[in-house]
């Protein structure tokens, strides 16, 4: 029985299950725990940044920048570290140059 078996209704579970598809390079496997794992009350603003991630793996850069920015807009109650929303405008300013 897998994790997500024995509870497939909790956040944290569904989190940990898009980051690990997401350093294995199954991107959309990724992005669909990260999305269940957002619906589900997991902190919506990290979530969203590997989704950003995700996207950026997978040559989706447009839509990488839609997550970064979200990651970002939702920092202020989730990653109080201060340095946050500049990992986000980092990755931001990255994928806009991949774009061009």
């Amino acid at each position: 029985m897998t994790a997500a078996e024995f509870n497939p209704i909790e956040g944290r579970v569904q989190f940990n299950i898009g980051v690990l598809y997401f350093h294995m390079g199954r991107y959309d496997d990724a992005i669909g725990h990260l999305e269940t794992a957002i619906r589900l009350g997991r902190g919506p603003a990290l979530c969203r940044f590997f989704i950003g991630h995700a996207h950026k793996g997978a040559g989706r850069f447009k839509q990488a920048v839609t997550a970064f920015e979200e990651a970002r807009s939702l920092d202020s109650l989730e990653c109080d570290d201060g340095v946050f929303p500049d990992w986000c405008d980092k990755e931001i300013a990255e994928c806009r140059r991949r774009m061009r």
